[in-house]
């Protein structure tokens, strides 16, 4: 809290043991002090959110940029994301070989762009499914963000 404005929690605050997981959100309950914690007078009982997974994201700005996965096991072209774009932000991805090769059919040319706010989009490729020959292996994914923010990915 603000000192200058005499917040409950402006002297201390005492975190629960784990953030509860409410619907899309992380909730923090926290007992704050405006004083020393032994002031019984003072205290009060606050509750903090957070966007799952928000605890940091990776982003970028109005230049796009670009990051590669590690390997991942991926069965299906189908990435849930936890993204927020801006008003002319995406998200776009697409699947790479273990030496980095673009897989046929999964460009980011070929991927219907995300853009919104959401903690669970599915991210796809106009491809519906992973050919039988491109099912073994291990891939990773290039992700392309511009005025974007990405909190998480999950590959399936």
């Amino acid at each position: 809290g603000d000192l200058e404005q005499n917040e409950f929690d402006c002297g201390s605050i005492h975190t629960a043991v784990a953030p509860v997981v409410v619907g899309d959100e992380l909730f923090f309950y926290y007992g704050g002090a405006r004083g020393r914690y032994l002031n019984p007078r003072h205290h009060a009982i606050g509750l903090a959110k957070l966007r799952l997974d928000g605890f940091c994201s990776l982003q970028a700005g109005n230049k796009e940029g670009w990051f590669i996965s590690r390997r991942e096991s991926l069965k299906q072209p189908v990435v849930t994301i936890n993204a927020r774009t801006g008003p002319q932000g995406s998200v776009v991805a697409e699947i790479l070989d273990r030496h980095n090769q673009v897989l046929p059919g999964f460009s980011r040319e070929e991927c219907i762009p995300f853009s919104g706010d959401a903690v669970a989009y599915e991210l796809k490729w106009q491809t519906k499914s992973m050919p039988p020959d491109l099912m073994e292996g291990d891939k990773k994914i290039r992700f392309f963000l511009k005025d974007a923010d990405l909190y998480s990915y999950l590959p399936h």
